[in-house]
């Protein structure tokens, strides 16, 4: 059976989730342009244009 994801999508970038996560912390720091939602650890990498650039 497959799992349940949900699509969240940041700035430009849409990748999946298992669970709703609240992103809005990132607002400030700058724009996500790239997602990296496939890794083998489960963990999430996000890159960001920082707001100062």
């Amino acid at each position: 059976m497959l799992e349940q994801t949900v699509l969240v999508t940041i700035d430009e970038v849409t990748f999946q989730l298992k669970d709703r996560h609240d992103f809005r912390w990132l607002e400030n720091l700058g724009t996500v342009f790239a997602v990296f939602d496939k890794q083998d650890s489960g963990n999430l990498c996000l890159s960001l244009r920082l707001g100062y650039w």
